[in-house]
């Protein structure tokens, strides 16, 4: 029995990410801009910890059966790490 529940972000997420892959067509630059609207609670996605691993796994288990909207998440989990690589320079 598993003693410490688990923990994940993914819903904080999920719904700006459809939004965003459903509304236009460039999705690198959608990527970008709905990475843009988490400024400050890019750790919930690409922490280290086990709830950064557990968000990630979320994410992309809700577009595992869409080629696309996977791409798109992996997009704008690296637009994260992206914009905190930013903000530490």
């Amino acid at each position: 029995m598993d003693l410490i529940p688990r923990t994940s972000y993914a819903k904080d997420f999920i719904g700006a990410i459809k939004m965003h892959f459903y509304s236009n067509s460039d999705s690198n630059q959608d990527a970008m801009e709905c990475a843009d609207c988490f400024r400050d609670e890019e750790w919930k996605v690409i922490d280290d910890a086990d709830y950064g691993e557990n968000t990630r796994q979320d994410l992309l288990e809700m577009g595992k059966d869409d080629p696309e909207l996977s791409s798109f998440i992996n997009e704008f989990i690296d637009c994260m790490k992206y914009n905190m690589k930013m903000a530490e320079e």
